[in-house]
């Protein structure tokens, strides 16, 4: 991937006691045209436990291709993660496709029909909204 001003990124840096540690920055410059070359970043150490203050500058960082090997002043690309689905999705989808369905059947009654079919639903309709917000 190609860096570019504005991108988040990990940098590797040394905290005030020397250890290597891995903090968010991000690009504020760029010194190459290629994939994955050096940039200038402005890093976002832990204030209280590196020592270092709020803002950290490494003005030529190189990229590191093996994230998990800790080499100081670099930078590599954030892990992506994949969401787990949320625990609920089966019980919000059924419950929304009950709730369409409930729709449809009223949609498709005569008008002077769907009133009482809605006063008849109310209370399973209310609960059924208050489970998928629940969800939500």
């Amino acid at each position: 991937m190609k860096p570019t001003i504005g991108r988040i990124v990990h940098a590797v840096i040394r905290d005030a006691r020397g250890d290597l540690v891995t903090r968010p920055a991000i690009i504020t410059r760029t010194w190459s045209d290629e994939d994955n070359g050096a940039v200038q970043l402005a890093v976002f150490p832990d204030a209280h436990n590196d020592g270092l203050g709020v803002l950290y500058p490494i003005s030529s960082a190189q990229f590191n291709d093996s994230p998990n090997t800790k080499i100081g002043n670099t930078w590599n690309w954030p892990p992506i993660s994949i969401r787990a689905p949320h625990p609920g999705k089966a019980e919000f989808e059924k419950l929304g496709e009950e709730l369409l369905t409930l729709c449809h059947e009223i949609e498709e009654l005569p008008a002077s029909e769907q009133q009482t079919k809605i006063v008849v639903h109310a209370s399973s309709i209310r609960t059924k909204l208050r489970a998928l917000c629940d969800l939500l």
